[in-house]
């Protein structure tokens, strides 16, 4: 019995990530930074899709790109570790400072621990 309330709630919960997936696409691709770092998120973390780190990469370029600091940050972080994209500590700070000229707190301090 409880299988079944457990599936149903599952089940649910899928369809209701499928409607986010659907909205944040449907924005993404008028252009709105935000639901393209969200989509991009949703893509390199596996949530509501198959994980696709290419996919989520492309999606947070298209919000950076915009001078969305979330994004700019993800990306940066990417660049910084070699995750999905070749490793490119330039390039991470580059984003990195992208990011902190939005006032972007994580990357200010971010970037003050790599000059250490």
């Amino acid at each position: 019995d409880n299988k079944q309330t457990d599936s149903s709630t599952t089940d649910s919960m899928q369809e209701k990530m499928s409607d986010t997936i659907k909205q944040y696409l449907k924005l993404a691709e008028q252009g709105d930074a935000e639901a393209q770092f969200n989509l991009g998120r949703c893509y390199a973390d596996g949530k509501g899709v198959s994980q696709d780190i290419d996919e989520g990469i492309k999606w947070w370029r298209k919000s950076a790109d915009q001078g969305y600091a979330e994004a700019q940050i993800s990306l940066a972080k990417c660049y910084e570790i070699g995750y999905g994209v070749p490793k490119d500590i330039h390039y991470a700070i580059i984003l990195y400072r992208m990011a902190a000229m939005h006032g972007n707190e994580f990357a200010l301090k971010h970037l003050r621990e790599m000059d250490q």
